[in-house]
């Protein structure tokens, strides 16, 4: 999943996570963060999926900056810092969680067991 973190701004510290694309960030209410500050122009950018990249896709009339170099459009990285207007954000991607394997360990060790007694019945009984 994508993340968001308002590193510079009103909502300093606010985190935004989506795993569905395009992001859509601006003023608009039909925006998927929306950022309601000065210098923050409705639907200000787009953060869209190619291939294999998230690609950054900023608004007509709008102005946006990733690590400092003014963009209209540019390839993400984990930690590139996007700012417009007043806001800073940190781009980057949710951690990620290993679900509990035990179940699976503990089936595996049943199968095995199973077999192993299965084995000693067959050489009990050809014996």
């Amino acid at each position: 999943m994508v993340r968001l973190q308002v590193l510079a701004g009103n909502r300093t510290g606010i985190c935004f996570s989506s795993s569905r694309f395009p992001i859509r960030v601006g003023r608009a209410a039909e925006d998927d963060f929306i950022l309601d500050e000065p210098g923050v122009w409705p639907s200000h950018f787009s953060i869209q999926r190619e291939g294999n990249e998230l690609v950054i896709h900023v608004g007509p009339d709008a102005l946006l900056c990733v690590n400092g170099a003014p963009v209209r459009q540019a390839a993400l990285r984990n930690g590139d810092i996007i700012s417009f207007g007043g806001i800073k954000l940190q781009f980057g991607f949710t951690p990620v969680r290993q679900s509990s394997l035990k179940w699976r360990e503990r089936l595996t060790w049943a199968a095995l067991g199973g077999l192993a007694l299965g084995e000693i019945a067959v050489a009990y009984v050809l014996w």
